[in-house]
């Protein structure tokens, strides 16, 4: 398993006070960490080039604050991320690879047509769960 973000080491530790018991969590569990990995380039990262995944995962993508999260430059932004995310992750699935993505579905979440984003590279949607957040604990 690998984790990135796209925060380096030092940005976790100064912005985020759980962030560096997470990280040796995961680590302590055989996670392989990696800070400042930028979607739009993540497939040639140095570690990451090489690597193929069954599944790849991005829970609850977001590109920051700029405006309201109903303007329209906002949510160009997010869809921007999301696609560079989906175009990156495309190129490092295995033959039988999965993209998840973790999202809300309420407006003006939805204005991001993550699937319609998605079908403009090739890809499909297969499911969708229902959220639980019983399935993030803590």
């Amino acid at each position: 398993m690998v984790a990135t973000s796209l925060d380096s080491r030092e940005s976790l530790m100064l912005n985020y006070s759980k962030a560096m018991s997470n990280v040796k969590e995961l680590q302590a569990r055989g996670c392989k960490v990696l800070h400042e990995v930028d979607v739009h380039s993540m497939s040639q990262h140095p570690f990451l080039i090489r690597v193929r995944f069954d599944r790849i995962i991005y829970n609850f993508p977001h590109a920051g604050f700029f405006s309201s999260e109903r303007n329209r430059l906002q949510i160009w932004f997010h869809q921007d991320l999301v696609r560079g995310f989906l175009k990156n992750a495309c190129e490092m699935l295995t033959a039988i690879g999965e993209i998840h993505v973790t999202h809300k579905t309420t407006f003006p979440f939805n204005e991001w047509k993550i699937v319609e984003l998605a079908k403009e590279i090739g890809l499909y949607l297969v499911d969708e769960e229902q959220f639980s957040l019983l399935d993030y604990p803590g």
